[in-house]
């Protein structure tokens, strides 16, 4: 990861820049520490303004940033601050929000530093997912190390684990029971799910790809 190799202070953002910033959850995609919000989605965007950006993106930062539609935003992700910078003063006036580490306590919390746990991540949020759950696993599986049928059997098992050890629980996306190869995702409540790691670590490794966990620093059960 990035951070590994440079200053932690390297990655804070400016008090003083003059966009709306706010705090982000996690890092994006395991690798962008920043995300901006621009106006547009998937449905409705203009395509003058994304050619334009994408563009001078290419032209200047071809390998460190990402861009995504959702069904509200237009997100751009960035690895770099100084690349970062240098699309806020191009591009200010169209950007509505900015997520990044606000500090360095806030850094430490969501790069998890220092932790020695099995996979486990802190995410920096103000609620609970669904309103109820401070656990979320991603499950992801490749053809790497197998068929396609090997990979989706490996899911297979690790849903069925888990539907009969944890109650409180809600799966989002295709594992109910497709066991397509892309990310799928468990929550789940923190003190449930401990006495299942040493299992999932030592029979499930493979198919686990994260475990974020909301702590005492961003938690709220509103």
């Amino acid at each position: 990861m990035l951070w590994q190799h440079k200053s932690y202070e390297d990655y804070i953002l400016d008090k003083n820049i003059s966009i709306n910033v706010l705090p982000s959850d996690k890092i994006y995609y395991y690798d962008y520490p920043y995300k901006v919000q621009l106006e547009g989605n998937s449905a409705h965007y203009n395509i003058k303004n994304v050619t334009e950006i994408n563009d001078w993106l290419w032209d200047n930062f071809s390998m460190e940033f990402k861009s995504q539609f959702t069904s509200k935003y237009h997100n751009i992700y960035f690895k770099n601050r100084d690349t970062l910078y240098a699309f806020c003063e191009r591009y200010c006036d169209k950007i509505i929000n900015l997520y990044g580490p606000i500090n360095v306590k806030h850094f430490n919390y969501i790069t998890n530093r220092g932790s020695e746990k099995w996979k486990i991540n802190n995410a920096y949020r103000t609620k609970l997912w669904y309103g109820r759950y401070d656990a979320k696993i991603e499950v992801f599986t490749t053809l790497s190390s197998g068929t396609r049928d090997e990979a989706k059997q490996q899911v297979k098992e690790f849903a069925e684990y888990i539907d009969a050890h944890l109650e409180n629980k809600q799966w989002h996306s295709n594992i109910n029971y497709s066991h397509t190869w892309h990310a799928n995702y468990l929550y789940c409540k923190q003190d449930e799910l401990e006495d299942l790691i040493p299992w999932m670590k030592l029979c499930y490794d493979e198919v686990i790809r994260v475990i974020y966990y909301i702590d005492c620093f961003g938690k709220s059960d509103k």
